[in-house]
């Protein structure tokens, strides 16, 4: 059995460096998920929020409802009934 070579031994060295650099980058990148979810938890933990629907529509109003809701970026969920979507089908 021949020892190893300097050369062998400086590429298992290089080697082992670049492993240790990916589990330290991949560690960071995994530390900065981790704050950001954390930070995204506190920040609806500090949020109201409320949740808008509107139900057996459309109505004549709809067609406002929808433009202030634009002009608020505000989202909501419209239930529609199925004849008056018909009736409607410009707005739906």
């Amino acid at each position: 059995m021949s020892e190893k070579s300097t050369i062998n031994i400086a590429l298992e060295h290089e080697k082992e460096l670049k492993k240790a650099k990916s589990l330290e980058q991949a560690r960071i990148k995994w530390q900065k998920q981790k704050e950001l979810e954390e930070n995204k938890k506190e920040d609806a933990i500090n949020r109201k929020i409320a949740y808008l629907t509107f139900d057996d529509g459309p109505s004549k109003i709809t067609s406002e409802v929808l433009d202030i809701l634009g002009e608020y970026n505000v989202k909501a969920t419209f239930f529609v009934i199925g004849y008056l979507a018909e009736q409607n089908p410009d707005i739906i």
